[in-house]
């Protein structure tokens, strides 16, 4: 999961000047990646708001106008 949180932060900061939603796919399965993931991201600067899917979830995140 530490490895995962890394990615996701690289991920979302690569991406929070292009776009204002990405989608995080983890996959089914034990639900340890899922839980990491979201824990993560609920704690994260730049999001604004986590949409769970069935393996993935959507994240909307924070800009400055």
């Amino acid at each position: 999961p530490e490895d995962a949180e890394i990615e996701i932060d690289h991920f979302l900061t690569e991406h929070h000047s292009k776009t204002e939603t990405v989608k995080i796919v983890y996959g089914v399965g034990s639900g340890m990646l899922k839980k990491a993931s979201l824990d993560f991201l609920e704690n994260h600067p730049m999001v604004k708001k986590v949409i769970e899917g069935q393996g993935f979830c959507l994240v909307f995140f924070y800009h400055k106008r």
